[in-house]
Parts: C-alpha cells; sequence; structure tokens
C-alpha cells in the first residue's frame, strides 16, 4: 500500500467510507483510494486527486479477498448510488 504523503493521484477515491474488515476490529472512518482495481492508500485522503470521487459517507466498506475487492471496487464505481 502507498504512504498517503507519496500519493498524489489515483483512480478512484471513496470519500469517507465506513470501514470493516470483518475480523471483529472496530469500525473505521476513512478514505480509500484505488489504482488499477486494488486498494492503494487508506486515510484521510482529502488530498489526493482522482480521476472519480466516490461520495462514501454513510456508506460500508469490507475490504476483503483481492478478486473480491476489485470486482466490488469496479461494481461501486460504475454504480449510480455512488455517485
Amino acid at each position: 500500500m502507498t504512504v498517503i504523503a507519496e500519493l498524489k493521484h489515483c483512480d478512484i477515491v471513496f470519500r469517507g467510507a465506513t470501514i470493516t474488515n470483518c475480523t471483529g476490529a472496530p469500525r473505521f472512518t476513512a478514505d480509500v483510494a484505488t489504482d488499477d482495481d486494488r486498494i492503494s492508500a487508506v486515510g484521510d485522503l482529502g488530498a489526493v486527486a482522482a480521476d472519480e470521487d466516490a461520495p462514501a459517507a454513510g456508506r460500508v466498506l469490507a475490504p476483503a479477498s483481492s478478486t473480491r475487492t476489485r470486482t466490488t471496487t469496479r461494481r461501486c464505481s460504475r454504480n449510480p448510488i455512488w455517485r
């Protein structure tokens, strides 16, 4: 994963999502950046430019295996509910 300070641009940023990893760890709110259908950074990505911003406040992201994550990212970014 990219160090946030080095990340300047990505394909998609899901802004303000509630993140859960389904392990029982507490949920937290963060931005999630993706590049080439893979998560590239998680955190406060307010300064990161993206080809597409996906407002995600009030939505839950639950990254799973790499295959599922790529499919989910692709589907979510094309879904009008994210726009």
